[in-house]
Order: C-alpha cells, then structure tokens, then sequence
C-alpha cells in the first residue's frame, strides 16, 4: 500500500475519534441535563396521577406537575457547582405550571419562587430563599410574568428535614393581604 493512503486512512481514523470523543463530551456536559429536564419516568407520571390544583383570588391555578422527594442528584447533574444539602436534609424540588385564567382584563401576574413556601408535617415553613431552606441554582426556576389566558412551568426547591413528610406547597406573594392559598404535596419520587 502507498505510504500517503497509509497516512490518509491513519489520520481519518484518529480524526474520527477525536470527533466522536468531542461529541461525547458534548452531550454529557450540555445536551444531558437538558435532556433528563424533559424526560418523565412512569413513576413521576403514576405520583402525580391527579395533578393536585388551586385557584387563587388573583385568577393564578397552581398545578403540581413532579414531585422530587430528594432532588440534590437532578440539581447537581444541571448544575456541579450547588452545594449538596445540609447534613440531615434533602432537597425537595417541585415542578409546577401556573396558569393566568383571567378573560376580561389585561392585568399581568408576576410570579417567581419566592412566592411560594413549603410547609410540612410538624408546621415549620420552608423558604426557597432561606439560609437553611434554599438549593443554590434551580435550573428552570419560576419566574416570570403571565398575561391573561396564558401559562408557564418551573421549578421551585427547598431544603427540608429527611424525615419530614406531608407537605403543602403555599402560595403567598410578598407584600400582598389576600390569604394563602395551600396545595397538598403529592408524595412523588
């Protein structure tokens, strides 16, 4: 064989590797995370069989959607740089749609994590934004803006005790007098 079709087929090979491991590294470190956001196993679909709801008096209905009992190994495989749960704590991560049902008027509801609190079986609250209570980067975290007859979905997490159990989600923006309004927690995953 030609010694230049040699060195033609050696460097198409190793060029052929590279481009696969390239690929590879590719996938793990952006497409992944992206894509496990978006897979549900049946387990998740079966926890949360009759998405548990509310109306709130501003016209918001709050779905839960996912329920993660321990969410630090899908927070950390989005994001290596979260701190892992304090000791004795799991990361309860929750995702939720919300839904503006108003017909009539053009009135915005701004909605973001903070917004809303977890509450557990032995009545202590759980902030997403507490010292104690948060989970560091929350990849699709909620927030944003709805106009009339339009919906969004995002995460909202909290660090709560491991042997804590039969939780409420509340939803109760800053700053605002109307009462609370509470969901039941599915037990999830």
């Amino acid at each position: 064989m030609n010694s230049k079709i040699r060195k033609t087929i050696f460097f198409s090979i190793v060029l052929g590797a590279v481009g696969l491991v390239l690929l590879l590294l590719v996938f793990q470190l952006f497409l992944r995370p992206r894509w496990e956001q978006f897979t549900v196993s049946a387990t998740a679909t079966a926890a949360v069989e009759t998405q548990p709801q509310a109306t709130t008096w501003n016209g918001l209905r709050i779905e839960i959607l996912e329920v993660r009992r321990d969410g630090w190994s899908w927070l950390h495989a989005h994001n290596q740089f979260n701190d892992p749960p304090l000791p004795d704590r799991r990361m309860l991560l929750l995702f939720i749609k919300l839904t503006n049902l108003e017909e009539k008027s053009d009135k915005f509801i701004a909605v973001t994590a903070s917004d809303f609190k977890i509450i557990g079986g032995r009545n202590t609250v759980y902030s997403t934004y507490g010292e104690d209570t948060r989970c560091g980067v929350v990849p699709d975290e909620l927030d944003g803006v709805l106009p009339r007859q339009s919906w969004m979905s995002g995460h909202i997490c909290v660090q709560v005790p491991q042997d804590e159990r039969d939780f409420k989600l509340i939803y109760e923006p800053t700053g605002d007098d109307h009462p609370a309004v509470s969901i039941d927690v599915p037990n999830g995953r």
